[in-house]
């Protein structure tokens, strides 16, 4: 499950040439649901907080192939059909990388219904991942809290942040 390093990736260059200015990130992030309705949540091994699979698209990639390469980087696991559910861009949902830089996200949340292979708890770059109902979810970042009240709100049409 070996993604590329930080340092040879597009947001890793880009670092590189303009230092710590604030620059705009496009990511993906997968809300991934097992036959129960739980929620996948991952333990990132960069800080060790608890997330949904998500990165950063590359140079050449659609945001689908950027969002199937992070799930299967981060749990193993294959994405089938995902599910535009929202566009996050408000500079509120922006905070400091675990590389200490800014990036405002530019974010597409898809809701993922369908997936094959075995969930893996631990890659290059997770220590844990679990599947989890709502009385079960691990201590989240606050921005989370608000996409995954998005999620259970959620009637088909986008939400728009």
């Amino acid at each position: 499950m070996s993604g590329r390093s930080y340092e040879d990736s597009y947001l890793g260059k880009l670092r590189a040439k303009v230092g710590d200015m604030t620059v705009f990130a496009i990511a993906a992030r997968a809300i991934v649901l097992d036959a129960s309705d739980r929620i996948l949540f991952i333990q990132r091994r960069d800080n060790e907080q608890w997330a949904m699979p998500a990165g950063s698209i590359e140079l050449g990639e659609t945001i689908t192939e950027c969002l199937i390469r992070e799930v299967r980087e981060e749990t193993g696991l294959e994405v089938q059909s995902p599910e535009l559910m929202g566009v996050y861009s408000h500079p509120r949902f922006s905070t400091p990388t675990a590389y200490g830089d800014t990036d405002q996200l530019f974010n597409l949340t898809f809701i993922v219904r369908t997936w094959t292979g075995d969930l893996l708890r631990e890659t290059d770059e997770t220590i844990d991942a679990k599947f989890c109902h709502s009385s079960e979810y691990p201590q989240l970042p606050s921005r989370y809290l608000e996409l995954l009240d998005d999620f259970n709100r959620y009637d088909g049409r986008i939400v728009v942040k």
